[in-house]
C-alpha cells in the first residue's frame, strides 16, 4: 500500500492511495541433447491487481487552462493478467555457438471504474473494458570465438511494450476515450570482447527501431487523447575496459556515444518534430574508476571516479540543451581489523 500527497502540484495538492498485489510464477525445463545441443522451454506467468484512489481536497481550480475539480479524482481498479511461453535453443558448431529463442505473450487488463459519472467530468466516464495484447517475440545470437582471448558476437531481437494502465484509464479534463496499441521494438548489436586476465575490454555498436510509442496530450475535435507515434531511432557505441595495473591498483572506464531521434514523430503525416533528438537523453555518458590498495597496507581501500555526461536536449524542439556535466568524487575505507 502507497499514501502519497502531489507537493509538486501545490495548487491542488491531490492526495493518492494505491495498493498493488502480485503473484508471479516462472516454471523452466532444460532439455541436454548432446555436450553441443540444449534447449530451454518455459512459462513466465504473472497476476496483478492494481486500485488507485485519488482525492483533491481544494476546490475547484483552472491551472493551465485545465479545471482541476474538488473531489474524487480517479477510483478505479485493474486487474493484470500475463502469461508467456518461450523456447530457446543453443548449438555449439566448433568455435560458433548459435542462439535461436522465440516468446508468446498474452497479456489482459481488466479495467473496473468504481466512480459513477458526474456531467462535465471526462475523468469520470471512463467505462468499464477489457483491453488484450498479445505478440510474438523472436529472437537470435551468433558468438564467433577467435581464439583463447578474442570473440565476435552478434544479436538480433524483437520486443514490444503495451501501454501502462494510467496511460489508458487515466483521462485527464477535455480528454475522450481512446485505446492504444504495444510499441513494437526491433534491435540489433555487433560486438568484440577481449579478456586475458588482467585485461578486459569489449567495443558494441547497437540500434534499434520503435514504432508505435505512445504521444500524450494529442488535440483531437473529440478532445486531447493519446495516440500510436510514428518510429523512432536508437544508435549508439559503447567501449568497456578494465585493467588490474598491479597487485593493488585497477582502473575501469566505460564510454556511449548515442544517437536517439525521431524518425517519424506522428504516425499521421509530417510533424514538425521528425528528425530532431529525442529529449532528456544525453549524447554522450561515461566514467573512468582509479581503485588503489597499498600492498604495505592492506587495510586501506582509495577510490577516485570521473563521471561525465554530455548534454541533451530538454524539448522534442530541440531550442534548448544543457551544458556538458563532470563530476569528481572520492572515496576512502579504512579496515581497524578484519572484522570492522
Amino acid at each position: 500500500d502507497i499514501a502519497s500527497t502531489a507537493t509538486f502540484q501545490p495548487a491542488t495538492t491531490p492526495r493518492t492511495d494505491a495498493r498493488v498485489d502480485t503473484a508471479g510464477l516462472l516454471a523452466r525445463s532444460l532439455i541436454s541433447w548432446s555436450n553441443t545441443a540444449k534447449t530451454t522451454f518455459g512459462l513466465d506467468t504473472e497476476l496483478t491487481d492494481f486500485s488507485r484512489l485519488t482525492i483533491q481536497e481544494v476546490p475547484d481550480i483552472v491551472v493551465f487552462g485545465s479545471l482541476f475539480r474538488q473531489g474524487t479524482q480517479f477510483d478505479y481498479d485493474v486487474a493484470y493478467r500475463g502469461l508467456a511461453p518461450y523456447v530457446q535453443h543453443e548449438q555449439i558448431l566448433g568455435r560458433l555457438i548459435i542462439q535461436l529463442g522465440l516468446r508468446y505473450d498474452a497479456i489482459r487488463y481488466d479495467f473496473d471504474n468504481q466512480l459513477v459519472e458526474v456531467p462535465g467530468d471526462a475523468r469520470l466516464q471512463v467505462e468499464d473494458r477489457i483491453d488484450r495484447f498479445d505478440a510474438l517475440s523472436p529472437k537470435a545470437g551468433l558468438v564467433f570465438t577467435l581464439n583463447d582471448q578474442n570473440s565476435l558476437y552478434a544479436r538480433y531481437a524483437r520486443g514490444f511494450r503495451i501501454p501502462r494502465e494510467s496511460d489508458l484509464y487515466e483521462l485527464e479534463e477535455g480528454q475522450d476515450n481512446f485505446t492504444l496499441e504495444p510499441e513494437k521494438i526491433d534491435s540489433g548489436e555487433v560486438g568484440w570482447r577481449y579478456s586475458d586476465g588482467r585485461v578486459r575490454a569489449e567495443l558494441v555498436g547497437y540500434w534499434a527501431v520503435s514504432r508505435d510509442g505512445i504521444i500524450t496530450d494529442v488535440q483531437t475535435a473529440a478532445g486531447n487523447i493519446s495516440i500510436n507515434a510514428g518510429s523512432s531511432r536508437f544508435a549508439g557505441i559503447e567501449t568497456a575496459f578494465s585493467a588490474q595495473i598491479t597487485d593493488g591498483l585497477s582502473v575501469r572506464s566505460s564510454f556511449a556515444f548515442q544517437d536517439f531521434r525521431f524518425v517519424r514523430r506522428s504516425a499521421i503525416g509530417d510533424d514538425p518534430f521528425d528528425g530532431n533528438l529525442i529529449s532528456e537523453a544525453p549524447r554522450t555518458i561515461g566514467q573512468i574508476t582509479a581503485s588503489w590498495t597499498p600492498g604495505f597496507h592492506r587495510q586501506l581501500h582509495t577510490q577516485v571516479r570521473l563521471r561525465h555526461i554530455g548534454r541533451w536536449a530538454l524539448n522534442d524542439a530541440n531550442t534548448l540543451f544543457t551544458d556538458n556535466e563532470f563530476v569528481l568524487s572520492g572515496f576512502a575505507r579504512y579496515a581497524l581489523t578484519d572484522w570492522l
